[in-house]
C-alpha cells in the first residue's frame, strides 16, 4: 500500500511527459532604427540639442509616398534625450509592440529639454523658450527631414515631462491631439495641501531639506541659503528652483535682488544685467505652512498649471476630442498621485473623456517588493500609454 503513492506520481509523470506541450511564443520581433540628430535652436539658450529619432520597421527613405504619426517623448528632470532609449529602451518597447500589434507605425523623437538649471518644464522662459523649441523648432526639423502627418502628432512624458506632455496638449490642442503624463505635477494647488501621511506639503518639505543650526547643532529654523544648495543632498529644493527658472523667472540689476525673500540671481548675461528666479514663498513660511505664500509669484505659477489650463480651454479640448492620459504610482515619493486624482476629478466634472490609473503593482512588480514609486514601473507604463496614443492618432 505504501508503494502506491510512487507508483502513481511515476504514472502521472510518464502521462504528462507524452503529452503535447503547445509553447508559448511571442510576436516575430521586426526592427526600426534609432537615429541620433543635432536639432537647432534660434534661442542661444537652447542653441544646437541632440535629440534620438526612432523609425519603425519597414521604415523607408527612399519611400515618398507613406506617412507616420509623430510621437513626442519628454524626458524627465534632471535627465536628457537619452533618457527613454538608454534607462527604458523604448526601441525594443515600440520593436515589440508594432510586431504585435498593439500600435501602430510612428516615428517617435525625444529631444533634449534640460537647461542651466537642470529642466526646462517645456516652458517659454529667459532660461530658454522650450515650448517653442518643441512645437515649432524641433517639429519644423521632423517635417523637412521626416514624412511626418502633421495631423496626427501626439507626446507623452515622465515626471517634468509628464507635465510638459499635458501641457503643451492643453496649449496647443491645434498641434496635439493626445497627451499623455506619467507621475507628472500638473495640479500645482496640491503642492499647498499637506500630505496625508507626514501632514508637510510641498512647500514644507522643500524648507526641510535646509535646516539652520545653532552653535550646538540643534535645529533653530529652516531657511534656503544663498547661494542655494542645488544637488542630490536636496532633490525637492533642486527641483523647485527649475521650476521657479520656468514659471517665475526675473531679469534684473545684481543689486535688485532681494535673497532674504527668496530671489536668486543665477547668472549674468552679457548685458550686465543678471538671470535668476523667485521662489513662491516669503519670510514668513514654515514647514507645513501656506501662509507664507508669496501670492503675486505663485499667480505666474498658477498661469502654467494643467489643471488651471484644462479649466480654461476645455471647451476647445473637448470639441477636438483630444485624448488626454494621466498615471502616477500609488506610493510617490513627490505625493503627485494627489496630482492626478485632482485633475481626474476635474475632467471627469467637465465629461471629457480621458484615461486614468493611480496603479500599485504590475506583471511581475508585487507591490511588497516593488512598490509604486516616482517613475518605477515607467517600462510597463508606456506600453499603456503608446497603446492609448496610438488609437488617438
Amino acid at each position: 500500500m505504501r508503494k502506491l503513492p510512487l507508483v502513481f506520481a511515476l504514472s502521472m509523470f510518464v502521462l504528462i511527459s507524452c503529452m503535447k506541450v503547445e509553447e508559448v511564443e511571442g510576436p516575430v520581433l521586426s526592427h526600426g532604427v534609432l537615429e541620433e540628430v543635432e536639432i537647432a535652436s534660434s534661442d542661444p539658450m537652447i542653441g544646437v540639442k541632440n535629440a534620438m529619432v526612432y523609425l519603425p520597421p519597414g521604415y523607408d527613405s527612399l519611400d515618398t509616398t507613406t506617412t507616420y504619426p509623430l510621437v513626442f517623448l519628454l524626458h524627465g528632470y534632471g535627465w536628457d534625450y537619452s533618457f527613454f532609449q538608454d534607462i527604458e529602451d523604448i526601441a525594443d518597447i515600440a520593436d515589440y509592440m508594432i510586431s504585435a500589434g498593439e500600435m501602430r507605425k510612428c516615428i517617435l523623437v525625444m529631444p533634449d529639454g534640460k537647461n542651466s538649471l537642470g529642466g526646462s518644464f517645456y516652458t517659454d522662459s529667459p532660461f530658454g523658450n522650450y515650448d517653442t523649441y518643441i512645437t515649432e523648432e524641433v517639429l519644423s526639423f521632423m517635417e523637412e527631414n521626416y514624412p511626418v502627418d502633421t495631423t496626427k502628432i501626439g507626446v507623452l512624458g515622465i515626471s517634468m515631462g509628464g507635465y510638459g506632455a499635458l501641457k503643451l496638449t492643453v496649449s496647443h490642442p491645434d498641434i496635439f491631439r493626445v497627451g499623455a503624463s506619467h507621475s507628472g505635477p500638473i495640479a500645482f494647488q496640491v503642492f499647498l495641501e499637506s500630505d496625508p501621511i507626514t501632514g508637510i506639503n510641498m512647500m514644507g518639505a522643500m524648507l526641510l531639506e535646509n535646516p539652520i543650526y545653532d552653535s550646538t547643532g540643534n535645529v533653530v529654523g529652516y531657511r534656503i541659503p544663498y547661494p542655494p544648495l542645488l544637488d542630490q543632498d536636496h532633490p525637492l529644493t533642486t527641483m523647485m528652483f527649475a521650476m521657479a527658472g520656468a514659471f517665475s523667472p526675473v531679469v534684473k540689476p545684481l543689486e535688485e535682488f532681494d535673497t532674504l525673500n527668496y530671489e536668486f540671481p543665477m547668472a549674468q548675461l552679457p548685458d550686465g544685467q543678471w538671470l535668476g528666479v523667485i521662489l513662491p514663498i516669503d519670510t514668513t513660511a514654515v514647514p507645513g505652512d501656506t501662509v507664507g505664500l508669496r501670492q503675486d509669484v505663485w499667480e505666474q505659477w498658477l498661469a502654467n498649471d494643467v489643471f488651471t489650463l484644462i479649466g480654461q480651454n476645455y471647451t476647445v479640448l473637448d470639441s477636438l476630442n483630444t485624448g488626454l492620459y494621466i498615471d502616477c504610482g500609488g506610493e510617490d515619493e513627490l505625493f503627485l498621485q494627489y496630482h492626478a486624482m485632482a485633475v481626474h476629478d476635474l475632467l471627469s466634472s467637465l465629461g471629457i473623456d480621458h484615461y486614468y490609473e493611480v496603479f500599485n503593482q504590475g506583471p511581475l512588480y508585487p507591490p511588497d517588493r516593488f512598490p509604486a514609486r516616482h517613475g518605477t514601473h515607467l517600462y510597463l507604463r508606456l506600453r499603456e500609454s503608446l497603446r492609448y496614443i496610438s488609437e488617438h492618432l
